[in-house]
């Protein structure tokens, strides 16, 4: 399960988008469960739904940035082209900074531990 941290880098990237995270819920959608995500654009009030499709903490930065745009998209807000490009470029740098190594690390023994193991 993600840590704290890694959480609340998710809710910055849609707080840069203008938006405030109201709640997350995660609900099962036939055999697998995904992460929904309830959110108030700040400037008019509106409240949205963001339907990631998958959990939040199997997607990267970038992942789940365009994720909450397309969802944005699709629920009728238009964001500016200045946001979207400030916003992308912080989020890469973030995901850069920030990448989750998916692959078996392998120790010196020879036995392979996964990355999440390794704090």
């Amino acid at each position: 399960m993600a840590k704290g941290g890694a959480l609340r880098k998710y809710r910055a990237i849609i707080e840069s988008l203008g938006f405030k995270e109201l709640d997350v819920y995660r609900v099962k959608k036939g055999s697998k469960e995904v992460d929904i995500i309830r959110a108030m654009e700040l400037s008019t009030g509106k409240i949205v739904t963001i339907d990631l499709g998958t959990l939040r903490e199997s997607l990267d930065y970038t992942e789940f940035y365009k994720k909450v745009i397309d969802e944005l998209k699709k629920n009728g807000i238009t964001l500016s082209e200045r946001i979207i490009s400030r916003v992308g470029k912080a989020v890469e740098e973030l995901s850069k900074r920030y990448s989750v190594v998916k692959e078996p690390i392998k120790e010196s023994e020879g036995t392979e531990i996964n990355a999440s193991q390794q704090q």
